[in-house]
Order: structure tokens, then sequence, then C-alpha cells
């Protein structure tokens, strides 16, 4: 939701506030976010109260972290990442992939 990007709590948060308009619920209940991206899926709306589910499909490139991206070595040519935003990203990966209870 712009201006906000993922992993901003932001996003998940107006989602649930909109499923609750929408479905008339007063109660959060039990919310459920599948994603492939452990900083900006798993580790962000669990944060934020979701059962998160780490969706990695075999043969996929389902996460930046298990490619190479937080790795300031094979970062792509096209990528405007700074130091201080790769370090911050491998921080967030970290937490989400603390975030994962079975594999």
């Amino acid at each position: 939701i712009f201006p906000h990007r993922k992993p901003s709590a932001f996003i998940y948060e107006s989602a649930l506030l909109k499923h609750k308009e929408l479905t008339k619920r007063k109660s959060d209940g039990m919310w459920c976010h599948v994603g492939d991206c452990l900083a900006n899926d798993v580790g962000a709306s669990a944060d934020c109260g979701a059962q998160s589910v780490w969706m990695c499909l075999e043969g996929s490139h389902c996460d930046a972290a298990l490619s190479g991206w937080t790795d300031k070595q094979n970062i792509p040519n096209y990528s405007t990442a700074t130091a201080e935003e790769l370090e911050m990203r491998a921080q967030q990966v970290q937490q989400g992939r603390s975030k994962v209870a079975a594999t």
C-alpha cells in the first residue's frame, strides 16, 4: 500500500483491518499469511500476529537470502542497495528464519 513497502507492518495491519470491515468480524480470530520471502513475508506478518507459512517450491528463486542477495559479493549488478540496506536485509532474513517452525 503506497507509500509503504514490505516488510512495513502497515501493510499487514491494513489488510487485517480491511478483512474485518468486509467480513464484519469484531475479533482478529486466526489469520495466516503465505509468502516466499523470509524477511518480507514470514517475519513481517508474524510480527503483526499472523500464523506465517514460508512456501518455497523446489527449483524456485523463492528467497533472496537463499540466492545470495544478502551476500555483498553476489549482488546483482542491477541492484541499487547500499551496504547498510544489505545489512538490514540480512538481519530481517535472520529474524524471519527464526519464525519458521518447521521445514
